[in-house]
């Protein structure tokens, strides 16, 4: 069967589910057709797809529409293509890890903005997922080392992955670990950075998208307190960890703005910056240990 002809079914297959349903069953044919899983592969087929050059298979065919299937039920798009970008990478990911956002970028992209490339940073990334955030850090800051924390095996698994794909098996240290159960060990004594994901949904949000309910890890989602839980004892953890001057960068949710800010105000000893998504919602505290 000629391509064309199967994505243009699938596009109607997906224009109740997405909002590109032409592009995602492109995205998926490609993917299923990258036999080596290389991105240079990828683009080849896609060019092929582009001029008429392949040809589906009825086994090809088959396992493609598995997967729109899934996808017109809600399955994470991501899940389905096995990887996320994130600024100017690409992360592997395995169903069931948390899928990391678009809003994270703003946290990474002011560290950038705050220290020079070349300084030997020694980071600590807290609920580090697939490790979006602190391999990009280190893709940067190419003197630094990180150490990521995380207790989900399946996230840690991709973790792993990534950073094998980026070679940094010197300069990332896994810890898998509670944030809460951690301890000063001797070799994070000295932290000048610690950057945090934490679960922050309120169990009780109604808005929540059932896609994220269902399919990713409710560790990574849901904290007590309105959703503040984490955020709260985070904080104070993150700075027993901090030396005199070093940072703690941490995301929040889109309507939390209010909760942050008054928390922040009660703290002695720090200075804060509260950041905007590409939203104009706050989303991001950048917080200076005095």
């Amino acid at each position: 069967m000629q391509a064309e002809y199967l994505l243009q079914k699938a596009k109607r297959e997906l224009m109740k589910v997405s909002s590109q349903p032409y592009q995602e069953s492109l995205w998926l044919l490609s993917h299923l057709l990258n036999e080596k899983k290389s991105f240079s592969h990828e683009n080849e087929i896609l060019q092929k797809i582009y001029l008429g050059q392949i040809k589906i298979t009825e086994k090809q065919e088959q396992i493609f529409w598995d997967k729109i299937q899934r996808r017109k039920n809600n399955y994470p798009l991501d899940y389905l293509l096995e990887r996320k970008h994130f600024l100017n990478h690409s992360f592997y990911i395995q169903p069931g890890v948390f899928i990391p956002r678009k809003e994270t970028e703003v946290l990474v992209t002011k560290i950038f903005k705050q220290y020079p490339q070349n300084q030997a940073l020694k980071i600590m990334d807290w609920g580090a997922g697939v490790g979006t955030i602190a391999l990009s850090l280190l893709a940067y800051f190419f003197k630094s080392e990180c150490f990521v924390v995380d207790i989900h095996e399946k996230s840690l698994d991709c973790l792993k992955k990534n950073k094998d794909l980026f070679g940094f098996k010197d300069r990332v240290f896994i810890l898998k670990e509670d944030v809460s159960h951690l301890k000063k060990e001797n070799f994070i004594k000295s932290v000048d950075l610690i950057v945090a994901n934490p679960p922050y949904i309120d169990p009780k949000d109604e808005k929540l998208h059932s896609q994220v309910y269902w399919f990713e890890p409710c560790v990574a989602l849901f904290s007590d307190q309105k959703g503040m839980g984490h955020i709260y004892s985070w904080f104070y953890q993150a700075l027993d960890f901090l030396k005199s001057g070093a940072y703690y960068a941490f995301e929040f949710g889109w309507n939390q703005s209010q909760l942050v800010r008054d928390f922040l105000k009660t703290q002695k000893n720090i200075s804060y910056e509260i950041l905007k998504d590409s939203l104009t919602y706050d989303r991001v505290a950048f917080v200076c240990k005095r």
